[in-house]
């Protein structure tokens, strides 16, 4: 390449004078804008050039030569986003664009005009330090004629430059194309090299030149037209805000984050995970949602982004695109609970229906309200998420885009602590109905597409390394980049068949508060059940048991929670604090019963200031039995209280007058033993003046004047006796009754009358097929505070309007169409193509160009396709093939890319499709080996602790298999120790060629092994305050346990009996006992004898005999003890309180032994005769005596 040539082009290029065209209202990108080269409203043909043509304009030599007397045609710049969302500026006229040129008439040059300011630029415009684009990369694309780059010796090279710089490796800017057609080409960019404005409001010039047919020069071999050129800064890919859940932060996505950045590229700088409320509503996340996102779209340039999103967060999201219509190109929801979800409302109902001590509902209040955040009305978190607020109010008022915006949901089944409350298929949290229930194939009214598969992770493990379904977000949203068959071949997946349990039921609640380092209990009183569960909500540190089992550790919306799975049946939760801090603990019981309350609200939306009734249920009900009920406002004050209605046999009905509009919610309850618990949130509408008001104006316009109606905005008129801000919701139904789509729409408004529009998309009408009139109905409009202030079934009816009238393409290509496949033919196991398979939908039936280029990893090409095909009117399947043996002689492994997809009529060039970037295949071995990845499947596991930390060993549960046949490796990210509690493990199964496939699984280490414990010796001391010494302990698990023991702060004198205990990090306990006599001197009388021991003797007793063998041994041997109580119960253990012993023969010294609590002497006489009877007397320091009348008779002696 000739430099000095672009160098000098560059510098002609400062003398043209160019401007920014207006920004259409709607751009329709696959249809070149009519009205440029040939007359306005003119079908917009290409006619073949034919060899040795001319242009019809001075080359660019000649103006160079002519200086500025030949000035260059204006470029008008225009901008549009394109259907992946990314902002384009494209140049379509003017310049030397549309002009069939060779070598003599080039070089071939035109301009664009760049109006984004992003930082700090050089001298020459370049982008500086600190510059947003100084490391990005950007997409330059043409339409090029008839490029013959496929000729061996003397093809045709042409070379693109950008503001006097070649463009680098791997294209290095040279033109491939189609023999006879129309193709597109694209170029990555560094934007180093691209100009850019040095302030807001300014423009910057970037100048292109076609060096045309260099590999020929001075012959006109070859010749090229440029049709138009296109300019995507951000590359082709829209950012991504990944955004959390309820009690969790940005942090939790940060896995999410590595694994798109790992597998788009081009997603490198263009992610955010912003933290948002930790327990707030929808409302307040929405607003704290709008800076982060409009900075990501500052910095990449994009006018559109796409939203992914886990649990309460995929909630934000739909929020966030209803407010924002055309922000947001994709809603990709993990584990969101678009129906409720059942643990919220056990949360709350824990709150709303406790009806015992005041102190004790204080409590509750506040732990739960420290753990979850408060459930008091639509500003809380917790409370939005219950299933009556998300089907009675939220759905009704984000009801979603049908155009503009796709959503889509995936659910997982796994196991979790509370998988007991959510019956049938769940994560543990949410139900696999419950996120699926706005689907667009639903009885919901939803828009929604649910994702398949489910995948076999809990609540909190589906955005962890190793989910499928991180991978499955990304290939929805990133469709062209990332393959969706590597997720369904790598993940372990299986349908998972849930159990339809009986529904788990609230019975009982307990609070206490534990000292530090104390203990405390909760009796709970739960009926018999099959199935119960006793969770305890407390603070880290505090460990426990429930009926001596120890309690389990687990996590709650990602809060640490105690539980224990049981039967029922009444017991005691026994909890120890091992912090240095008061804490405070409740215990929820709940069973699984066919007994189950229920509270349902009034049909319709009641207004306020009219009495409202709801009505509550009871199976298994008992004649008589009470049922209670409260009624709490939107702030959680209590607006009515008392007992309920009785209306039929397990029936009652509670009324309530609520005095303005809002949500209410409705508590009740029953006592006793089979006590049950129920709630329902009830929308209240306006009865101030505020609603929709009579009739709609109708609006179909054409900004585009293509003769296709844009859209239909619909202005409904809206009364607002104070002012204020209104949102509405309404849905555009078709003469046949079906819904074709729905619409939202703000307006701040003064007092008196104003109105909201609603826009409903030109181009879901058009897909739709359905025809006029058109009906806007199921109106709803809320206040700023989410309130429901009004619905109206039915508002205005339009004209009579067809699909056939509004926007659409004639011809489009559907971005989520698209398969790839290795063709093995002959089934060696090496592919003899790469076929990619697609949709296009076209207006006219006929003949049509259909072009590609396959590129690798880093961009280099590999193989180009080029067809004819036929294609019907409609929807159409096309296939390009790829030969391997081309892929294989580039020598690069995939993912392999198509690039430059452009479909078009060959007799209509100007109305035709193209994608720079239309899918990513996966990564394919170059060699062509068909190698499908192993299959990795697990089951939730628990493990019982075996080494400090937690386990260590082979875990269970996990297998792996191959469809190919080939040997699998096994590994997984398990670090050893597993420490306890819910860890999540990722499985990879690798084959024999290195395919690799992942799954997560769940495994629990819990230790229910106690301490070993080994009290100090026992002791005889002179001190009350002696020292005990300290016991020698162990654990399996833990590297330290918590030793206690129930000495008291003065020992009394005599024996006590010291209780040591050693408790683990689980609550596991061992205990040993330490016997401490005391000897402070004699206490005072009277004292209490309990009798005389002798010999081997269990029982006490007066009497007793001592065997005296034949001459010349007639001695007696016997040993006799004794124990002695003072007045307050305490065994006495000096001996000095024998004054003195009276027996004929030898009395040793008096001993106390501190295991039996008694004193003891040894005892002999000699010469006796037999048999005889002996006095053994004691006399106590109190003047008492006591004596054992000794027998002696013949006999074997007992002792020596």
């Amino acid at each position: 390449m000739n430099l000095p040539v672009f160098s000098r082009l560059a510098a002609a290029a400062v003398v043209v004078a160019l401007s920014l065209a207006p920004v259409p209202a709607q751009a329709r990108p696959w249809e070149e804008p009519k009205g440029g080269d040939t007359a306005a409203g003119a079908p917009r043909g290409h006619a073949r050039p034919m060899p040795g043509a001319k242009p019809v304009r001075p080359s660019a030599k000649q103006r160079a030569a002519a200086g500025t007397t030949m000035a260059l045609p204006d470029c008008q710049t225009s901008k549009y986003t394109d259907p992946t969302g990314t902002g384009v500026l494209r140049v379509d006229q003017g310049c030397d664009l549309d002009r069939y040129m060779y070598e003599s008439d080039g070089p071939l040059d035109f301009s664009i005009l760049v109006d984004r300011y992003a930082g700090p630029v050089t001298a020459e415009g370049y982008p500086a330090a600190g510059h947003a684009y100084a490391d990005r990369k950007a997409l330059l694309t043409l339409r090029a004629w008839d490029v013959d780059d496929d000729y061996a010796v003397g093809g045709e090279v042409d070379r693109v430059g950008v503001n006097g710089h070649a463009i680098d490796a791997p294209s290095y800017g040279i033109l491939t194309g189609a023999h006879d057609q129309w193709s597109t080409v694209s170029f990555h960019i560094d934007a180093s090299k691209l100009k850019f404005p040095a302030g807001p409001g300014e423009v910057a010039v970037n100048d292109f030149t076609v060096l045309i047919d260099t590999a020929n020069p001075g012959t006109n071999t070859w010749a090229v037209s440029i049709d138009w050129a296109e300019l995507r800064l951000s590359s082709d890919v829209l950012p991504v805000a990944l955004m959390h859940g309820i009690i969790s932060t940005g942090e939790a996505m940060l896995d999410m984050k590595a694994f798109y950045e790992e597998n788009v590229w081009q997603l490198a700088g263009k992610i955010i995970t912003p933290t948002l409320t930790f327990n707030g509503s929808t409302y307040l996340n929405e607003l704290m949602m709008r800076e982060p996102i409009a900075a990501l779209k500052r910095d990449t340039g994009a006018e559109q982004i796409n939203l992914v999103a886990h649990s309460m967060g995929g909630l934000n999201s739909r929020r966030y695109a209803w407010l924002h219509p055309g922000d947001v190109r994709n809603v990709v929801m993990i584990g969101t609970p678009n129906g409720g979800s059942p643990v919220a409302d056990h949360l709350c109902e824990i709150k709303n229906s406790y009806d015992g001590d005041p102190n004790e509902y204080e409590a509750l209040i506040l732990i739960i309200g420290h753990k979850f955040g408060p459930c008091d009305g639509p500003a809380d978190g917790l409370y939005q998420l219950q299933t009556s607020y998300m089907q009675n109010v939220f759905n009704v008022q984000v009801r979603d885009h049908a155009a503009g915006t796709e959503y889509a949901t995936i659910a997982g089944e796994g196991w979790d602590l509370t998988s007991v409350y959510v019956p049938g298929q769940s994560d543990g949290v949410v139900a696999v109905d419950s996120v699926r229930w706005m689907d667009r194939n639903g009885s919901h009214g939803g828009v929604h597409t649910s994702l398949e598969p489910i995948f076999p992770q809990n609540h909190g493990d589906l955005i962890k390394t190793g989910s499928g379904a991180l991978g499955r977000s990304l290939c929805h949203a990133y469709a062209a980049q990332y393959a969706c068959y590597r997720i369904e071949e790598s993940s372990g997946l299986r349908a998972m068949a849930g159990t339809a349990g009986d529904p788990v039921e609230l019975v009982d609640i307990g609070t206490a508060t534990i000292p530090a380092g104390g203990t405390a209990q909760i009796p709970l009183a739960l009926e018999a059940a099959s199935t119960a569960q006793v969770l305890i909500l407390t603070e880290p540190g505090v460990t426990g048991s429930y009926k001596g089992q120890p309690l389990s550790t687990g996590q709650l919306f990602g809060e640490p929670v105690l539980v224990a799975q049981t039967t029922g049946g009444a017991g005691t939760v026994t909890l120890h604090n091992s912090t240095g801090a008061q804490v405070k603990a409740a215990a929820v019981g709940s069973v699984a019963t066919t007994r189950q309350l229920a509270v349902a609200g009034p049909a319709g939306l009641p207004t306020a200031g009219s009495p409202v009734t709801a009505t509550m249920t009871l199976t298994e009900a008992v004649a008589g039995e009470p049922v209670r009920y409260r009624v709490l406002d939107g702030a959680g004050a209590e607006v009515a209280e008392g007992a309920a209605a009785g209306t039929g046999t397990g029936t009652w009905s509670a009324t309530f007058t609520p005095a303005g509009a809002g949500t209410y919610t409705v508590a009740a309850w029953t006592t006793g033993t089979r006590a049950r618990t129920a709630s329902v949130v009830v929308p209240v509408g306006a009865d101030d003046g505020r609603g929709v008001a009579a009739g709609a104006t109708w609006l179909a316009p054409d900004a585009n004047t293509d003769g296709r109606l844009d859209a239909l905005e619909v202005s409904v008129p809206v009364t607002a006796p104070q002012g204020g801000e209104f949102h509405l919701t309404g849905d555009l139904i078709a003469a046949g009754g079906q819904v074709i789509g729905s619409a939202g729409g703000t307006a701040e408004i003064g007092a008196g009358t104003g109105s909201v529009t609603l826009r409903f998309g030109g181009q879901a009408i058009f897909r739709s097929g359905l025809n006029g009139p058109y009906t806007l109905g199921n109106l709803v409009l809320s206040d700023a505070e989410q309130n429901l202030l009004d619905q109206v079934t039915v508002q205005a009816t339009s004209s009579g309007y067809t699909a056939a009238q509004f926007d659409h393409l004639e011809v489009e290509i559907d971005l989520q169409g698209f398969t790839d496949e290795q063709v093995d033919a002959d089934s060696n196991r090496y592919a003899e193509q790469l076929r990619v398979g697609g949709r296009v939908r076209v207006d006219a039936g006929g003949s049509y160009a259909i072009n590609a280029r396959l590129v690798g990893p880093n961009g280099q090409e590999l193989v180009e396709h080029q067809q004819t095909a036929a294609l019907t009117a409609g929807q159409n399947q096309i296939t390009l093939n790829f030969p391997w043996p081309a892929i294989a002689a580039g020598g690069v492994n995939g993912p392999y890319t198509v690039m430059d997809l452009s479909v078009y009529p060959i007799n209509n060039a100007g109305n035709g499709a193209f994608l720079p970037s239309a899918h990513t295949t996966e990564a394919f071995h170059s060699s062509g080996l068909v190698n499908r990845v192993p299959l990795v499947h697990i089951e939730p596991v628990t493990v019982e602790g075996n080494t400090a930390g937690g386990y260590t060993g082979t875990l269970p549960g996990a297998s792996a298999e191959d469809p190919d046949g080939d040997p699998v490796t096994l590994t997984n990210n398990a670090p050893s120790p597993l420490p306890l509690g819910v860890n999540s493990v990722v499985w990879t199964g690798t084959d024999t060629y290195g395919g690799t496939g992942t799954t997560v699984q769940s495994v629990t280490v819990r230790d229910t092994t106690a301490p070993s414990i080994t009290c100090p010796p026992n002791a005889t001391v002179t001190t009350a305050t002696p020292a005990l010494g300290n016991p020698a302990t162990s654990d399996i698990v833990d590297a330290t346990v918590t030793v206690t023991n129930n000495k008291p702060a003065t020992f009394p004198s005599g024996l006590t009996t010291v209780t040591w205990t050693a408790r683990d990090d689980s609550g596991n306990a061992a205990t040993c006992q330490q016997q401490v006599t005391v000897n402070l001197g004699v206490p005072a009388g009277p004292y209490a004898f309990t009798g005389f021991w002798t010999g081997g003797s269990s029982t006490p007793s007066l009497n007793a005999t001592c065997k005296v063998p034949p001459l010349p041994y007639n001695m007696c041997f016997m040993d006799v003890s004794w124990q002695v109580k003072d007045s307050s119960g305490n065994v006495i253990s000096n001996p000095a309180v024998v004054k003195s012993i009276s027996w004929a023969g030898n009395v040793s010294a008096i001993s106390f032994s501190p295991t039996t609590g008694r004193m003891s002497v040894s005892i002999s006489e000699d010469g006796v005769p037999t048999p005889s009877w002996y006095n053994f007397t004691l006399i106590f320091a109190d003047g008492t005596r006591k004596t054992l009348r000794v027998q002696m008779i013949e006999g074997a002696p007992e002792s020596s």
